[in-house]
């Protein structure tokens, strides 16, 4: 905890006008209640999730973000009450942005805008890192390199190792309603292809119907992963329960031998075949409802659980 006070020291020497001005963040508060089934035992535990995002903007086209929460490892940022606290700083970057261009260096986040299932984890990290991204008309073009280590130890002052992650990516626009994605990824030696499509087939009123497929492989180990997502979201309007619905239905599969990049997808993944139902509802801007169901059709491992459950609330503050 002493080592973020030191890092906040910086965003602290403004003052206040200049930081009313400069200074943006967004706190995520959220906490669930969690129920998995493992084998003939059932486990139950009540988990809390805080996240600062910080967004000092120190020039037009360039800002330095941060991003500090809970959690113990890369592709989990929950905390069980009845344990220790944990609060890391995850991530610390610099970022220029223009219309045409994009340029990341520092602790960058894993991925920009859409989370794939088969992508890594939204709250992970690439250390000592650089992304390009290009953009030109419909297409764009992304080149990042950097390292992936600590995965079991969030703390930013304390991972250390060589650069071990490449990762090419090119993404078409088809149209406004369908996108493509190809890319190539090098991680820890493991040479990997990953395929996506993303297409919204179907409008009716407030609800919006959209499809997406996904596919990875390890060139090495010849293992597959791929997904298939159906998702039936409502546009934000005011007075209406059904329009501010979401509604998530996904199949993924993980090859056992697809190695250590596929544990680092999401904290609910395991090796084999999952059937994944997700539900939320925005009470209003700031407060939603969510929910998630885990089903492992078919597990390589025994010790993994059989089915999961949570349920939970997350409060957003923003300046």
């Amino acid at each position: 905890m002493k080592k973020i006070y030191i890092f906040l020291l910086p965003f602290l020497c403004y003052s206040t006008q200049s930081l009313a001005q400069k200074l943006k963040f967004t706190l995520d508060n959220s906490a669930r209640y969690d129920v998995r089934e493992e084998e003939d035992e059932v486990k139950h535990k009540f988990q809390i999730k805080q996240k600062v995002r910080l967004n000092l903007k120190l020039a037009k086209d360039f800002s330095v973000k941060s991003a500090i929460g809970t959690g113990s490892k890369f592709n989990s940022e929950w905390n069980t009450v009845d344990k220790d606290l944990e609060i890391h700083l995850r991530n610390l970057y610099g970022e220029y942005k223009s219309d045409t261009v994009t340029i990341q260096f520092g602790s960058i986040p894993t991925f920009k805008g859409y989370k794939a299932p088969l992508n890594l984890d939204k709250g992970g990290w690439i250390d000592q890192a650089v992304r390009v991204e290009l953009k030109a008309g419909d297409k764009t073009f992304e080149v990042a390199g950097g390292r992936i280590s600590g995965t079991k130890d969030p703390d930013y002052f304390e991972r250390f190792g060589a650069m071990n992650f490449i990762e090419l990516e090119f993404t078409h626009n088809i149209s406004k309603d369908m996108v493509y994605e190809l890319g190539y990824e090098n991680f820890r030696g493991d040479d990997l292809l990953k395929a996506e499509f993303r297409a919204e087939i179907l409008e009716i009123a407030t609800h919006k119907l959209k499809v997406a497929m996904q596919g990875l492989m390890n060139l090495d180990t010849q293992s597959l992963g791929h997904s298939f997502e159906v998702a039936f979201e409502g546009k934000e309007k005011k007075k209406s329960f059904i329009s501010n619905l979401h509604f998530v239905n996904k199949i993924i599969t993980i090859n056992e031998d697809m190695g250590r990049r596929g544990e680092l997808v999401d904290e609910f993944r395991t090796s084999g075949t999952q059937w994944t139902s997700e539900v939320s509802w925005n009470v209003n801007k700031r407060t939603s409802i969510f929910g998630r169901s885990i089903l492992n059709l078919t597990r390589a491992n025994k010790e993994e659980f059989n089915y999961r459950f949570n349920v939970g609330v997350k409060y957003k503050v923003s300046n």
